[in-house]
Protein backbone atom coordinates (compact mmCIF):
# COMPACT_ATOMS: atom_id res chain seq x y z
CA UNK A 1 0.00 0.00 0.00
CA UNK A 2 2.94 2.71 0.40
CA UNK A 3 3.95 1.71 -3.27
CA UNK A 4 0.22 3.08 -4.22
CA UNK A 5 0.17 6.34 -1.76
CA UNK A 6 3.35 7.03 -3.51
CA UNK A 7 2.06 6.68 -6.99
CA UNK A 8 -1.12 9.02 -6.16
CA UNK A 9 1.11 11.78 -4.96
CA UNK A 10 2.97 11.23 -8.28
CA UNK A 11 -0.32 11.50 -10.19
CA UNK A 12 -0.68 14.23 -8.27
CA UNK A 13 2.40 16.39 -8.48
CA UNK A 14 2.12 15.50 -12.08
CA UNK A 15 -1.62 16.88 -12.18
CA UNK A 16 -0.14 20.22 -10.11
CA UNK A 17 2.70 21.02 -12.72
CA UNK A 18 0.30 20.49 -16.04
CA UNK A 19 -1.99 22.61 -14.07
CA UNK A 20 -4.80 20.36 -14.33
CA UNK A 21 -8.25 21.87 -13.18
CA UNK A 22 -9.58 18.84 -11.29
CA UNK A 23 -13.51 19.30 -10.73
CA UNK A 24 -14.69 15.68 -9.53
CA UNK A 25 -13.11 13.02 -7.42
CA UNK A 26 -15.26 9.83 -7.04
CA UNK A 27 -14.24 7.75 -4.29
CA UNK A 28 -15.52 3.61 -4.83
CA UNK A 29 -14.57 1.42 -2.12
CA UNK A 30 -14.79 -1.59 -0.41
CA UNK A 31 -13.99 -0.48 3.28
CA UNK A 32 -11.61 2.57 3.77
CA UNK A 33 -8.61 1.70 4.67
CA UNK A 34 -6.16 4.05 6.02
CA UNK A 35 -4.00 4.02 2.80
CA UNK A 36 -7.33 4.65 0.93
CA UNK A 37 -7.96 7.77 3.66
CA UNK A 38 -4.32 9.25 2.79
CA UNK A 39 -5.11 9.12 -0.86
CA UNK A 40 -8.25 11.44 -0.35
CA UNK A 41 -6.89 13.55 2.16
CA UNK A 42 -3.75 13.88 -0.04
CA UNK A 43 -6.49 14.87 -3.13
CA UNK A 44 -8.34 16.93 -0.46
CA UNK A 45 -5.41 19.02 0.74
CA UNK A 46 -4.01 19.41 -3.74
CA UNK A 47 -7.63 20.03 -4.78
CA UNK A 48 -9.60 21.63 -1.78
CA UNK A 49 -12.00 23.40 -4.45
CA UNK A 50 -12.97 19.41 -5.83
CA UNK A 51 -16.61 18.45 -5.42
CA UNK A 52 -16.01 14.47 -3.49
CA UNK A 53 -17.87 11.83 -3.66
CA UNK A 54 -17.41 8.67 -1.56
CA UNK A 55 -19.54 5.77 -1.77
CA UNK A 56 -19.08 1.70 -1.45
CA UNK A 57 -18.64 -0.23 -4.58
CA UNK A 58 -21.49 -2.35 -5.65
CA UNK A 59 -21.61 -6.33 -3.84
CA UNK A 60 -20.21 -7.96 -7.25
CA UNK A 61 -17.17 -5.34 -7.26
CA UNK A 62 -16.37 -6.17 -3.66
CA UNK A 63 -16.40 -9.53 -4.35
CA UNK A 64 -14.05 -9.18 -7.24
CA UNK A 65 -11.99 -6.91 -5.84
CA UNK A 66 -11.82 -8.45 -1.92
CA UNK A 67 -11.49 -6.28 1.09
CA UNK A 68 -10.02 -2.55 1.61
CA UNK A 69 -10.14 -1.72 -2.45
CA UNK A 70 -10.48 1.23 -3.60
CA UNK A 71 -11.11 2.98 -6.95
CA UNK A 72 -10.50 6.89 -7.62
CA UNK A 73 -12.19 8.56 -10.62
CA UNK A 74 -10.83 11.77 -11.43
CA UNK A 75 -12.81 14.64 -14.03
CA UNK A 76 -10.75 16.81 -14.79
CA UNK A 77 -11.80 20.00 -17.19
Amino acid sequence: TKAIVKRFEEIIREMKVKGTDLLEVGITHDGLATYSEKIIEMFKAAYPNANYEVAYASGSVMTHAGPDAVSIQLLTK
